[in-house]
């Protein structure tokens, strides 16, 4: 079974090709556990890892794998936790940034609430 708290690694790839993307990454990096479609959400794989070069991997190997997303920080969709876990990830970065949403799901706050709050 796959540990959400454990995902490394988001790709994200066309609709439909989330289970061939996913057996591809398996084969690709041995001992890696894949979670395509994950909570029903199409287009999306998820990747829990060891491997330090997991991320130049997929990128380099896997053309189905349209972005390749690092998780810095795995949180539950609630507005309070996230800005508490925020520090952590601004810790890494030197300059400016910028938070850009994507609404899944149903939740109490909205996209614009997010990019405000953090």
């Amino acid at each position: 079974m796959f540990d959400l708290e454990k995902t490394k690694i988001i790709v994200k790839t066309k609709r439909g090709y989330e289970k061939v993307t996913a057996s591809l990454i398996e084969d690709l990096i041995p001992g890696c556990k894949t979670l395509p479609n994950p909570l029903n959400y199409s287009g999306l794989v998820l990747v829990s890892t060891d491997e330090r070069d997991a991320e130049r991997l997929i990128k380099e190997n896997i053309p189905e794998a349209e972005k390749v997303l690092p998780v810095k920080v795995v949180c539950k969709a609630d507005m309070d936790e996230m800005i508490s876990n925020i520090d952590s990830i601004i810790e890494d970065v030197n300059g400016r940034f910028a938070v850009r949403t994507r609404r899944r799901g149903r939740h109490g706050f909205s996209s614009i609430d997010v990019n405000v709050a953090l």
